[in-house]
């Protein structure tokens, strides 16, 4: 535990534009911020990246800093949001490709092929699917992250995200039963 007075005479130097007081913070926070950061990104260079990005959104901001107040928790904060922005900007880019990528195949695939047949009714379940819904049940299914990412990710319980990926589930199995389809195994 750090001492509360070591902390309000940094986040004063900091405030105030001590570059000591910089790499003091740098040095006080760097590994717990880092860890954090992996835990989120499953990437070494990717955490590094977000906690330098982090120390100086802070570095930035600090006429912001009140001395009562602990900048960890603030910092932890900065991590998870650039987190999200950048997981954000990855997902439209991945979707971007993705689609790319469909039209491209469906281009060199049989139409009236069973399989591609039953995939495209299959797309056009999950398309009718509540935007919440579809959104946790892509993160899951197309993505491949599991409820806990998923959870972290939304700001969601676990619980929530699991029971929005199982009543997706139902209701596209039970979509495609009524109109005569076998879904033989999207889970």
């Amino acid at each position: 535990m750090i001492n509360k007075n070591i902390v309000n005479d940094l986040n004063i130097r900091l405030k105030n534009g001590q570059s000591e007081a910089f790499h003091e913070l740098y040095q006080l926070y760097y590994s717990s911020l880092y860890k954090y950061a992996l835990k989120l990104t499953l990437d070494s260079q990717h955490a590094k990246d977000l906690v330098q990005e982090a120390i100086i959104k802070l570095w930035n901001k600090r006429h912001l800093i009140r001395e009562d107040k602990s900048i960890n928790k603030y910092l932890f904060q900065i991590i998870k949001n650039l987190f999200n922005t950048h997981y954000a900007k990855k997902l439209k880019q991945q979707d971007s490709l993705s689609l790319l990528i469909q039209e491209t195949i469906s281009e060199f695939i049989e139409q009236d092929d069973p399989k591609v047949i039953q995939l495209k009714r299959i797309e056009k379940e999950i398309e009718k699917l509540p935007p919440k819904s579809k959104k946790i049940f892509n993160l899951n299914k197309k993505r491949g992250l599991n409820y806990k990412e998923i959870s972290e990710m939304l700001n969601l319980s676990e619980k929530t995200v699991e029971s929005h990926v199982y009543r997706a589930m139902q209701r596209i199995k039970e979509e495609l039963s009524t109109s005569n389809n076998t879904i033989s195994d999207i889970s």
